[in-house]
């Protein structure tokens, strides 16, 4: 939804525990629309936007953030309880650690993302810090469920069939360079260059 609305660069402070608060008075909604008004993508795009305008585009990139910060706290509240009382082994405790530690990651990557468009030139995100966001993501959720199968799985010795084994990691190694490049096409909205050759993409952009 972030995308599809346009919003991800419509917070342009980064504030993991007090963002958790969206501005409260007039005062400080009218704060940080300044602060959205200096960038590019106000000046070149959304430079017809009132504060109201501004309102809307801002929910979605704040929804985006508190359900980052509840994931965390879902995770790292319960972790915390069950690793006081002994309730998992060091190896799955250094496997939880490491997923909260890649979940952290994954929110530094975010806002290293949405600062490469925090600029008077660019309208967008670098797509190069797109892609490695996205990426995080999928490698996240795979290391998630990978750890769930291990848990329920009985570690029998498995031999399994070398073509079978080898066409397996070709097919992982294609789906993720195809996932890459989803990414760079989504970062740069190559897409939009195809209908027109006489228009920059950001003319295609207002157009749509």
């Amino acid at each position: 939804m972030t995308r599809l609305s346009g919003s991800g660069l419509s917070i342009t402070e980064w504030k993991p525990l007090m963002g958790v608060f969206p501005p409260l008075s007039d005062s400080e909604w009218r704060h940080s629309f300044e602060q959205y008004q200096h960038i590019a993508q106000f000046k070149k795009l959304n430079y017809h936007f009132t504060l109201a305008d501004y309102q809307g585009l801002f929910f979605w990139e704040w929804v985006h953030r508190e359900w980052a910060r509840l994931m965390g706290l879902v995770f790292i509240i319960p972790f915390l309880i069950f690793l006081t009382r002994g309730k998992f082994n060091r190896t799955l405790g250094v496997h939880l650690a490491g997923l909260f530690l890649l979940g952290m990651l994954q929110g530094l990557a975010g806002w290293l993302m949405v600062q490469s468009g925090l600029n008077d030139t660019d309208v967008t995100v670098s797509h190069i810090r797109l892609a490695v966001h996205f990426c995080l993501a999928l490698f996240l959720l795979s290391y998630l469920f990978w750890m769930f199968l291990d848990s329920g799985a009985n570690h029998a010795t498995i031999s399994p069939v070398r073509p079978f084994r080898n066409l397996t990691g070709a097919i992982v190694i294609t789906l993720g360079f195809q996932l890459i490049y989803g990414a760079f096409m989504a970062g740069t909205h190559a897409a939009l260059y195809a209908p027109t050759a006489g228009y920059e993409w950001s003319d295609l952009y207002v157009i749509n």
